[in-house]
């Protein structure tokens, strides 16, 4: 028996992120866009990746992404891990992995709109001394997302990645397709009419 996996050239995130290889705002909100889409595409495959991170988010040498990784990655009707088990990286953990509850697609959500912050910002939003302390932040304590708009960032961007990281599941965007509207639709280039009246006039 053996597997066959696709050889991969190019980079992590996080080394594209070190090395300040994302480009500016776009490039890095176009980045995003394709991580949404993907895990837009495995939640319609019922599949839940639960360990979404820039070490697992791969670019390569056209500036296509792919997610890697699906190690702890568990079928939505299947569960692999006991209740009150904990699995995840913690800095991008939902508060329900925190809590060992259930973990739906929701959780990706959360950990998507911790990694846009991220990669948006150059910084992590919520940091700890310790795992106790990081869960503990995690679970009671509202993100300051005023590193983005120090950043320039959109505003209908800054309220995406504070739905996204709502502590509730409930309050976050109810799917990847939404956060993939919203990232397309602040990526649309504006209108020819108007460019051209904002040029000449």
């Amino acid at each position: 028996p053996f597997m066959v996996m696709e050889f991969l050239r190019g980079e992590d995130l996080r080394s594209a992120m070190k090395g300040g290889r994302t480009g500016d705002l776009a490039s890095r909100l176009r980045i995003a866009l394709q991580v949404a889409k993907g895990l837009e595409y495995i939640h319609s495959r019922k599949i839940i990746h639960r360990d979404i991170k820039p070490e697992n988010i791969h670019i390569n040498e056209t500036g296509t992404v792919k997610l890697m990784d699906f190690g702890i990655a568990k079928s939505e009707d299947l569960s692999l891990t006991r209740p009150g088990f904990t699995m995840g990286t913690p800095y991008y953990m939902a508060p329900e992995q925190v809590t060992g509850r259930d973990v739906t697609y929701l959780a990706d959500v959360y950990a998507f709109g911790i990694l846009l912050f991220e990669l948006l910002t150059g910084t992590k939003p919520i940091s700890g001394d310790n795992v106790e302390q990081l869960f503990a932040r995690i679970l009671h304590e509202q993100v300051d997302l005023t590193p983005l708009r120090q950043a320039g960032v959109p505003e209908p961007v800054c309220n995406l990645v504070g739905q996204c990281i709502a502590k509730a599941p409930a309050d976050r965007p109810q799917g990847l397709g939404i956060v993939r509207r919203e990232l397309e639709q602040v990526l649309e280039p504006a209108p020819l009419a108007a460019v051209a009246k904002h040029r000449w006039t």
